[in-house]
């Protein structure tokens, strides 16, 4: 149902990402999901082995192994919320999608690939496994990619909202002197 609500293009070229993929890998790849508190140190170590190497990290975005982010991952494990999805080739993590599931909806976090795989596209190829996975769970009818207009959401998301950062500011005189230097320095609406 997913992807008959996609252009005709975009169904095509997934088809295609997909063959390609398995043409190149048919019987090397596996898809694992992490998703048990247990988990976590294998989860962290994966994902930094293929983030490193991804030109999110090179613009200082995207998953990153630190005390917080492990902190993090943890609390998700814990509350039952945060999976993780990894998709390895010869048993060597090649790519990555994280999130987190809340009131329905899965929102997805951080992702990456091995560059050297690029022309394979296993970001994708694990993008259609998760859909689908997502699609057949009971309590989930939503994936929201977050921020940006990268080539995947542009192709697969129904609808976009605009956002803009809300910054509030005590009604004190200090706050009233905070809000007039920020209201000069950015165009943000302020409270």
């Amino acid at each position: 149902v997913f992807l008959q609500g996609r252009s005709s293009n975009t169904r095509r070229n997934l088809r295609r990402f997909e063959k390609g993929f398995f043409a190149a890998f048919e019987g090397r790849f596996r898809i694992r999901t992490y998703n048990a508190p247990a988990e976590a140190d294998t989860i962290a170590t994966s994902l930094e082995q293929i983030a490193r190497s991804t030109y999110h990290r090179g613009l200082g975005a995207g998953f990153v192994d630190t005390p917080l982010q492990r902190a993090l991952l943890a609390q998700g494990l814990r509350t039952g919320c945060y999976r993780a999805y990894v998709l390895e080739l010869d048993g060597r993590p090649i790519a990555f999608w994280d999130g987190r599931t809340c009131r329905g909806t899965f929102h997805t976090e951080t992702t990456g690939y091995l560059p050297e795989f690029q022309e394979q596209r296993p970001g994708w190829f694990l993008l259609m496994h998760i859909v689908h996975e997502l699609c057949c769970e009971p309590g989930v009818d939503r994936i929201d990619f977050g921020i940006g207009d990268a080539q995947y959401k542009q192709m697969l998301c129904d609808d976009t909202e605009d956002e803009q950062p809300l910054v509030l500011f005590a009604p004190s005189l200090r706050g009233r002197a905070l809000r007039a230097a920020q209201s000069a320095s950015w165009s943000s609406p302020t409270l």
